[in-house]
């Protein structure tokens, strides 16, 4: 696993506390369904859009040289019915040239391994990339934030049953150890086409700034991604 004081050595290396840029992002990828409604697609149409956003806000998370950038990008709600497609996009990053010439690790949270139909293509793209420590992509799939921390608290009891934690040794810093997300530094901006909070990162998320783009993901394209950062420049 990235520790997290190795990518608080890569954030000093890099420019974009000077050009105040967040080093951390979370997208939100939310609105495929809704897309599809709308503009009478199917919703593999409004996937493979969804997927060729990603990957083009991806190429320019490394032109603006942020260090992590984490996307929720299959919910609950749709995740059986997307598998196969979500698996195809994987394959797809995997043989991208902008994930290798770049050095970016992709790591993927939440509980990813109910879903059998992307089993096999995300424990590749993990263990392909592991090495990578240039730029950090996190894709949150079957993830919930509350469910995040709640797993954090069983940890630590565990640890307390096994008597290698007392409880008046529980603190905020052992909290984020004990997450998913040990190793991100904290998120400092969000955005979201939805008004209502994701909660991703929930725990790593105070103080962070969210940007609306009022846009069904599939309308997100890169110029939106860019004017995001700009809002949050400002």
């Amino acid at each position: 696993m990235v520790k997290l004081d190795f990518i608080q050595n890569l954030l000093r290396e890099r420019n974009v506390q000077e050009k105040n840029l967040p080093k951390h992002i979370v997208l939100d990828s939310y609105g495929a369904v809704k897309w599809a409604e709308k503009n009478n697609k199917t919703i593999k149409e409004a996937y493979k859009k969804k997927f060729e956003n990603i990957k083009e806000i991806i190429k320019l998370q490394v032109e603006k040289e942020i260090p992590i950038l984490t996307i929720n990008l299959l919910s609950k709600e749709t995740k059986e019915d997307m598998g196969e497609s979500v698996a195809g996009f994987f394959d797809e990053l995997m043989n991208d040239d902008t994930i290798r010439k770049n050095k970016i690790r992709i790591t993927v949270i939440g509980k990813w391994y109910d879903i059998s139909k992307i089993v096999e293509p995300v424990k590749k793209i993990m263990e392909d990339t592991k090495a990578y420590d240039s730029f950090f992509v996190n894709f949150c799939i079957n993830y919930d934030g509350q469910e995040e921390i709640l797993d954090s608290l069983r940890v630590m009891a565990k640890k307390i049953e096994m008597q290698k934690l007392k409880s008046d040794e529980i603190t905020k810093e052992e909290i984020k150890d004990n997450l998913y997300s040990s190793y991100f530094v904290p998120v400092e901006m969000i955005i979201q086409g939805r008004r209502n909070f994701l909660g991703v990162l929930l725990w790593d998320s105070v103080n962070a700034k969210i940007v609306f783009s009022n846009k069904l993901f599939p309308d997100f394209a890169g110029k939106d991604f860019l004017r995001a950062l700009e809002e949050y420049q400002e």
